[in-house]
């Protein structure tokens, strides 16, 4: 039996709507809590448009399930181990701030958790797998997050 996985944009989703729901009950700030907010989404945006730019250049997968045929350690890979989950959660925080709530910015934590349990630690297993000692020496020197 096949089990239904809910993928990472589904989940930033979520919390997205979370984050909105919130805001319908309770809305503080100005228009530069709004500005905030959406520069921090562009950023998200620059950061994993960036980050699927270099996946694919690598000739690797950009989906969590496949096999890596790469391990990418260049532009936001240097950053950051998983700097799309990171955006992912960026964004969160930046809708959080353009919806004047930023205390559902507090909402980019349950996301990494959830992220980091349903998807990180399977593709960090799946590298190790492949690459080795290279990206053991890669995970010693770049951080998981930021």
């Amino acid at each position: 039996m096949a089990t239904m996985r809910i993928w990472p944009p589904v989940w930033t989703a979520l919390f997205i709507a979370l984050a909105f729901a919130a805001a319908q009950f309770w809305q503080f700030g100005n228009a530069e809590t709004i500005f905030v907010g959406w520069l921090l989404i562009s950023l998200s945006v620059v950061i994993s448009l960036w980050s699927v730019y270099v996946l694919r250049k690598s000739m690797t997968t950009v989906l969590p399930d496949r096999e890596p045929a790469a391990l990418v350690t260049r532009g936001p890979f240097a950053l950051s181990r998983n700097p799309i989950y990171a955006a992912d959660c960026l964004a969160v925080v930046g809708f959080a701030f353009a919806f004047r709530q930023p205390f559902a910015a507090l909402l980019a934590i349950p996301l990494g958790m959830i992220l980091q349990r349903a998807f990180i630690r399977t593709e960090e297993e799946r590298l190790y797998k492949a690459f080795g000692r290279v990206y053991q020496a890669y995970a010693s020197n770049v951080r998981r997050w930021l």
